[in-house]
């Protein structure tokens, strides 16, 4: 029997398309499916994130390590351990005197005098750490925090007799930032 509309038969039913339930279930299983392509797709780009974090470490680690150097062969009366934090207020600079034998007159020691210091970056909330050696100076490294009364750059430590302790704050550009600290025996 027709029903004068399209020409089926009352209780037939129409084929070649989808019903409801099966538009939902399919696209249901596409979405899962999507979503694990997705997780797939996103792995090499943490990966990448976390070498590059481990990168900027590395480097934090050797321009501490460049001025740690520095500091072993320091003499230790050349420092004003009176002006460095905690007893005194030099937040964000130190300077001493390095003592260097030459082979060929071993009797004369030439000394070398060395500046580190925090060097704001104007219209950044961000500076250099800069190293003047005889006159030049030389940016060690870039996008450091301005140190501060809780946090110097550089401070004796009261605990130990001619120990220094040094921290950086670095930014590294769309990381986190990276704080380093080191403590360096001043050998003299």
């Amino acid at each position: 029997m027709k029903d004068g509309r399209r020409g089926f038969q009352v209780g037939e039913k129409a084929s070649g398309g989808f019903s409801l339930v099966e538009l939902c279930i399919v696209s249901g299983v596409m979405a899962f499916a999507g979503l694990l392509v997705a997780g797939f797709l996103n792995k090499p780009v943490a990966i990448q994130r976390f070498m590059d974090k481990a990168d900027m470490e590395s480097q934090l680690a050797r321009q501490m390590d460049f001025i740690v150097n520095d500091l072993r062969q320091a003499d230790p009366s050349s420092i004003d351990w009176n002006a460095l934090p905690p007893v005194g207020v030099s937040i964000s600079s130190i300077s001493f005197q390095t003592t260097t034998y030459n082979n060929a007159s071993p009797n004369t020691p030439s000394s070398t005098a060395i500046q580190y210091l925090y060097q704001p970056t104007s219209g950044a909330s961000t500076g250099a750490l800069v190293r003047v050696l005889g006159g030049a100076s030389t940016t060690i490294l870039n996008n450091v925090d301005a140190p501060s009364a809780i946090s110097p750059l550089i401070q004796s430590d009261p605990s130990a007799y001619h120990v220094l302790m040094l921290t950086l704050w670095y930014h590294p550009l769309n990381f986190s930032p990276v704080r380093a600290i080191r403590r360096v025996a001043v050998k003299g």
